[in-house]
């Protein structure tokens, strides 16, 4: 009982001092910079004080503390209380300065919160104090704070400007400013220029294709300062650096490398007991397998990530993505069941999604993303109903073909001797026909067949296929033969039918004019069929599917997925 009443009686005059003293609010940032954690047991040594500046500080302070470990029950109260303490205090520089810290404490929280409805006057406000009383940390911390809201409100060109701006202070300042200070929100500007700029690529990769060059250049002046001036980066930091450089090795579809990059942000967050990070390194590395075609390596990596987790951490958007990619995978792997159960789910969650969160509130990049997933897995849903209806008509027939098959033997077993003298009649005739001479094969002789072929090889490339009077007889007549001729060198040596050969050199041409021609995606099929020759789209679709495997309404869709 002594015991605890003395290291009161220490914690109120160590706060006492510390309230009285110039530095406490330079002191608390420096703590906070290296641990959350002592920036807590400094900062609740300092709240017990019934100064009024010191305690609207540390009581916006505490409240800034509980935003970062996402705890927000208490907040509203503590900010009701600093700034009854900032009242206390009266006019004048001592007031200005508590009140901007209050102002950034409080403009953070509601950034957090995604409450813009006044966040914008709050950091104005604090922009105008920290220029009247010139503290460049300050300007510096509001001028991040606004490319953050700005980022928030999908202005992220300006929020990029924002950063630009910001980092360019920051050199300018840097004999002003404390070397710590500088060397953390230098390293720190450099990676949400690197964040912010990849995700104006990712909202739109042709209008900002050159955002990836920008987002490597921010990255690459963030790895070179910290080499020059010998900066230990936290691990948010290092997390930050590695991620990013993960992320844009994804962008450009290098997802070996990408891995190698999430692997190390996951050895990061473990090591520091960072279980959100654990959880995003381990849904990335995922999801480059997925790309990679590991599909049960992906589904592997996916089965680890729990729901608790998922809710644990509102990451309600990867919870809708793992849906997604769920699947795609059981649709890899062959279970339709389970293909079609997970875009059920991934098409209610994603309704779910736009249905509580309110107007402002929604992100356009989410928004277009999930729309993109959405028509995809709407696809996949057809492909996989008609597989299953494929499947009941397939055993519907197995039964009926069971029930023709029986029927057919006892009546062929009825029928016995008198379907064994209709067969021996029929052998006869058979045999008849093969010793009649107007039935004899005719052959062709090699050197005239390769002539043959030669010539079809060559006008192959005057793409004489594509006309819908391409036949057997004008070919023969181009290359100076007979039909008789080329159609026995080419079952002879190409061990196909001319018409075989026709279809073949068709789909090969069109496949070339889809893959190097996007407007080419963009035509309807029938127009596609004719352009290679073929009167019907029937059978255009027939031969395309007997080539590849693939539907061509399937085979442009999985190409323009591919591409996206």
């Amino acid at each position: 009982m002594r015991y605890n009443f003395c290291f009161f009686i220490f914690l109120y005059l160590f706060a006492f001092q510390v309230s009285n003293s110039q530095d406490y609010k330079k002191e608390f940032y420096k703590i906070q910079q290296a641990s959350d954690t002592l920036a807590k047991t400094y900062i609740d040594s300092l709240v017990v004080t019934n100064i009024p500046n010191a305690k609207a500080f540390s009581l916006s302070a505490q409240a800034y503390l509980l935003v970062k470990e996402k705890k927000y029950v208490q907040i509203d109260s503590l900010f009701e209380l600093t700034f009854k303490e900032l009242k206390k205090i009266g006019d004048g520089r001592l007031f200005l300065e508590e009140k901007l810290h209050v102002l950034y404490f409080y403009g953070y929280y509601l950034i957090t919160k995604h409450d813009t409805k006044i966040v914008n006057d709050i950091i104005n406000q604090g922009l105008e104090h920290s220029l009247e009383l010139d503290d460049i940390e300050m300007q510096i911390r509001f001028q991040n704070l606004q490319a953050r809201y700005y980022n928030l409100i999908e202005l992220r060109e300006q929020a990029l400007k924002m950063t630009r701006e910001a980092i360019q202070k920051l050199k300018l300042s840097q004999n002003q400013l404390d070397d710590w200070f500088f060397k953390d929100h230098l390293t720190t500007m450099y990676l949400n220029g690197a964040n912010r700029s990849a995700s104006l690529y990712l909202l739109d990769s042709i209008k900002y294709r050159t955002y990836v060059d920008t987002t490597e250049a921010f990255l690459k002046n963030a790895s070179k300062f910290i080499k020059t001036y010998n900066v230990n980066p936290n691990p948010i930091q290092q997390i930050q650096l590695m991620g990013i450089s993960g992320a844009v090795e994804f962008y450009k579809k290098n997802y070996h490398q990408s891995i190698e990059y999430y692997e190390k942000c996951l050895i990061i967050a473990s090591n520091n007991g960072l279980k959100k990070k654990i959880f995003q390194s381990k849904y990335k590395i995922a999801e480059c397998n997925f790309f990679l075609g590991n599909y049960s390596t992906a589904k592997q990596v996916f089965d680890e990530l729990s729901q608790d987790e998922l809710n644990q951490y509102r990451l309600v958007i990867n919870r809708i993505r793992i849906n997604y990619y769920y699947a795609l995978i059981y649709q890899e792997l062959g279970d339709t069941e389970k293909s079609l159960k997970y875009s059920k789910a991934f098409n209610d969650e994603s309704h779910s999604h736009y249905r509580d969160m309110s107007e402002e509130k929604l992100n356009s990049f989410i928004t277009n993303e999930l729309k993109s997933k959405q028509k995809i897995i709407n696809d996949l849903d057809i492909a996989n109903k008609k597989v299953r209806q494929k499947d009941q008509y397939i055993a519907i027939g197995l039964i009926a073909l069971g029930v023709v098959l029986i029927t057919v033997f006892f009546y062929v077993k009825r029928q016995k001797n008198h379907f064994k003298v209709k067969v021996n009649k029929l052998l006869t005739h058979i045999d008849s026909l093969e010793n009649n001479d107007q039935y004899q094969t005719v052959t062709i002789e090699e050197e005239k067949a390769k002539t043959i072929l030669t010539k079809l090889k060559k006008i192959e490339k005057q793409q004489l296929f594509t006309s819908q009077n391409y036949s057997l007889n004008k070919v023969a007549k181009k290359i100076g033969s007979n039909s008789t001729y080329v159609s026995q060198a080419v079952n002879t040596y190409w061990n196909k039918s001319f018409t075989e050969y026709t279809n073949e050199l068709r789909i090969n041409y069109i496949l070339l004019k889809i893959k190097n021609d996007k407007q080419y995606q963009k035509f309807k099929l029938e127009a596609i069929a004719q352009s290679v020759g073929y009167k019907s789209l029937r059978s255009f679709n027939k031969h395309f599917k007997a080539q590849t495997g693939l539907s061509p309404k399937s085979y442009i869709t999985l190409l323009k997925k591919d591409n996206s």
